[in-house]
């Protein structure tokens, strides 16, 4: 299974992920992505070194979507990489309208 590293940046609370400059970025696409379990746990110990700035981070399981871009497996996830479902502000107002895909 492929994984990535999703946490909330602390001070505007967006959901940020991992690339593979060890920095973080609000593209689920531009993240790094782990398939061997080792390399991913090195990877969480470092970003568990990022007090101050960033929160919570963990490990996601995705697939490549329909479209080639990255998808979370769970749903929870597919909601978080979208940003809230109940009106389109965000990632969403980004990407418009009829292109979120959760």
């Amino acid at each position: 299974m492929q994984k990535i590293i999703t946490a909330n940046d602390l001070f505007s609370g967006e959901v940020i992920y991992l690339d593979s400059h060890n920095e973080w970025d609000v593209n689920i696409n531009k993240s790094c992505i782990f398939i061997i379990q080792e390399d991913a746990e090195k990877a969480i110990l470092f970003a568990n070194t990022q007090i101050g700035k960033i929160v919570g981070p963990y490990l996601v399981d995705i697939e490549n979507g329909v479209d080639g871009d990255l998808r979370p497996v769970l749903y929870r996830e597919r909601i978080r990489s979208t940003g809230p479902s109940n009106y389109f502000h965000g990632k969403q107002e980004k990407k418009g309208k009829n292109n979120v895909r959760v």
